[in-house]
């Protein structure tokens, strides 16, 4: 009988183990919104435009003074050459749209090209045929 109660133990012991080690947390991804919060520091915006048949390419390049400061009640705080601008910010659907800035309040929003802890890529397309188009690309770090 003792034999018997060893085996168990040890059968159930090992089981345990298999158990705990096997199994895994999956990761989470927390939401959209949750993740963009905080400031962003701008680091470039790339334009690419046709107006009548006339392209036009710009990069404009940020300095660490210029940002975005998204805060957890809707609003966001941009900074951009000295000027600073004040609007609101939401994610709908995989966009991040702007209202009330004045200064990025693009029909229909930004995709969400790359989200990650310390990057964050923007980009805004749109197309009035025949004579007007548009691509605006936002770059951030943190």
């Amino acid at each position: 009988m003792k034999k018997l109660r060893l085996h168990f133990a040890i059968i159930s012991l090992f089981a345990a183990f298999l158990t705990l080690t096997s199994c895994h947390r999956e990761q989470i991804e927390p939401p959209l919104e949750n993740q963009i919060l905080g400031k962003w520091t701008m680091d470039a915006a790339i334009a690419d435009h046709t107006d009548y048949g006339v392209n036009q390419k710009d990069t404009t390049m940020f300095t660490t003074d210029d940002y975005f400061d998204f805060k957890a009640d809707g609003t966001v705080t941009i900074v951009a050459s000295g000027v600073s601008y004040e609007g609101n910010w939401k994610i709908t659907g995989d966009n991040l749209v702007f209202t009330n800035t004045g200064y990025v309040d693009f029909t229909g929003g930004f995709s969400v090209l790359t989200l990650t802890g310390s990057d964050l890529k923007l980009n805004h397309s749109q197309n009035a045929p025949p004579d007007h188009y548009l691509e605006a690309k936002l770059n951030f770090k943190r």
